[in-house]
C-alpha cells in the first residue's frame, strides 16, 4: 500500500537500538547495503511460489538502493516491501494431478491405485508445471522509518504483512527491535506529561510488557475511548478541534452459549437508537470512524480498531505528486507534505486520547459513566 494512495492503513512500531542509524555516510551506506542483501528478486521467469525483498520506494522493480535520494528524505529513511506470490487455484491443481494419475493407471493396468512415491511425484511435477505457468501478484507495502522519534510506520494492517515484513526487519536490521505501538504504549507516553502516570499504572491489567498481554489484558482502553467520543463528550473536549464518530461502527457482545456476534453499523448518526439499543444489551464498540476537523477547517478521518489502535481508511488534505522535471525534488516535497498530514491527524488522535486519560484513569470516571449511560437512555 502507497504512502501516495487515497487513503491509508497504518501499522506503527517503536523502535529500540543503543546504535544511531544516521549521524554519518557510512551508516547511512550501511542501510544501503543491509536493504539491498535482501532487496527484492524477480521470478517472474521461474516456478518459485514466494519471494519477499525490499525494494526503493517510488520503483517497485529497483532493489539495488543505488539513489539515496529515495532512501532518505529529512529525517525518514523510506523504502517499500515488495511479496509477489504464485497462487494455483485448488480445483485446477486437483483436476491436473487426477489427470496424470489416471494416464499413469492406464498405462500400468496392474495397478489399481498410484503407489504412494508415485502419486507424491506426479504432485511434485504437477504443481512445479503449474507454477511455471502462473505470473505471481505483487504486493508493495511502504514503510517509513522516523529516525528522530525512533518510529516505524508500515502502510498495512493485515496480520500477514505485520508478519511478513517483522521477520523481514528482523533479518534485515539485526541491532535494531521492533516493539509494535500498542494502545497502552501511546497511552502512557502521553500520560508522563499530563502527569497521570501513575494513575494510568493503577489500571493496567496486564501481568507482563509482552504486546499481546498489554493488548488482550487491557481492551477497556480502547473501547471506553471509541464509547467516549461516540457518546458526544470527545468534540466538546479539545479546544481548536472537533472529532466525532461517524461513517460506519463496528461492534461485538458475548453470546450465551458462548462465542461472539458481530454487529455492523453505518451511517451511525441515523442508526443511533439501534447503536444505543445493542450498547445497553452488552455489545462494545471494536472499530469506528473518527472525524476531525481543525480551526483552519482541515479534516481528517480514518477507521480506528479500539484493541490494537491500528488506523485503516485514513484520509487527510489532499497532497499531489506532480510530475515536473526535477522529480527528486518534487518527490521528497511531496512525500515530507503527506507524511507531515499523516503525523498531524495522529497528533489530533493522541490530544483527544490525553482528553480522555483526563477523565478515565481519575475519578472522574465514575461521573463521566453515569452520564454515557444516561445518553445511552436518550
Amino acid at each position: 500500500m502507497s504512502i501516495f494512495g487515497n487513503s491509508n492503513s497504518i501499522s506503527r512500531y517503536k523502535v529500540e537500538t543503543s546504535l544511531p542509524l544516521l549521524g554519518s555516510e557510512v551508516n547511512m551506506e550501511t542501510c544501503k547495503k543491509a536493504l539491498a542483501h535482501l532487496g527484492f528478486r524477480s521470478i517472474v521467469e521461474g516456478a518459485e511460489e514466494v519471494s519477499v525483498g525490499w525494494v526503493q520506494i517510488n520503483d517497485q522493480e529497483a532493489a539495488s538502493f543505488e539513489n539515496p535520494d529515495y532512501l532518505q528524505i529529512g529525517d525518514f529513511i523510506v523504502f517499500s516491501l515488495r511479496r509477489d506470490v504464485r497462487v494455483i487455484p485448488p480445483l485446477i491443481l486437483f483436476g491436473e494431478i487426477k489427470k496424470e494419475m489416471d494416464i499413469f493407471l492406464a498405462e500400468h493396468p496392474n495397478f489399481r491405485s498410484v503407489p504412494k512415491p508415485k502419486r507424491t511425484e506426479i504432485k511434485e511435477n504437477v504443481k512445479l508445471k503449474l507454477l511455471s505457468r502462473q505470473l505471481p501478484d505483487s504486493q508493495v507495502w511502504d514503510v517509513v522509518w522516523d529516525v528522530k522519534d525512533k518510529m516505524i510506520y508500515l502502510f498495512n494492517t493485515s496480520a500477514k504483512a505485520m508478519e511478513v515484513f517483522e521477520l523481514m526487519f528482523k533479518r534485515t536490521f539485526t541491532p535494531f527491535s521492533l516493539i509494535y505501538y500498542t494502545p497502552w504504549h501511546q497511552a502512557e507516553e502521553i500520560a508522563g506529561p499530563l502527569e497521570l502516570s501513575y494513575d494510568l499504572k493503577e489500571k493496567n491489567l496486564a501481568n507482563s510488557r509482552g504486546v499481546l498481554d498489554l493488548i488482550k489484558s487491557n481492551v477497556w482502553l480502547g473501547r471506553d475511548f471509541l464509547l467516549w467520543i461516540l457518546s458526544g463528550n470527545g468534540q466538546a473536549a479539545c479546544a481548536g478541534l472537533s472529532a466525532w464518530v461517524d461513517c460506519k461502527i463496528d461492534m461485538a457482545s458475548a453470546l450465551p452459549e458462548g462465542g461472539i456476534e458481530k454487529i455492523t453499523v453505518t451511517g451511525s448518526q441515523h442508526e443511533m437508537p439501534v447503536i444505543k439499543s445493542a450498547l445497553k444489551g452488552g455489545a462494545y464498540l471494536t472499530k469506528a470512524g473518527i472525524f476531525f476537523e481543525d480551526n483552519d477547517g482541515a479534516a481528517y478521518s480514518f477507521v480506528l480498531t479500539g484493541e490494537t489502535f491500528a488506523i485503516s481508511q485514513m484520509k487527510t488534505p489532499t497532497v499531489k505528486l506532480e510530475q515536473s522535471e526535477d522529480s527528486v525534488s518534487e518527490y521528497q516535497g511531496a512525500f515530507l507534505d503527506k507524511m507531515g498530514m499523516i503525523q498531524k491527524g495522529l497528533t489530533y488522535l493522541e490530544k483527544l486520547l490525553g482528553e480522555y486519560l483526563k477523565v478515565r484513569v481519575t475519578y472522574q470516571w465514575d461521573s463521566e459513566r453515569r452520564k454515557i449511560n444516561d445518553w445511552m437512555e436518550e
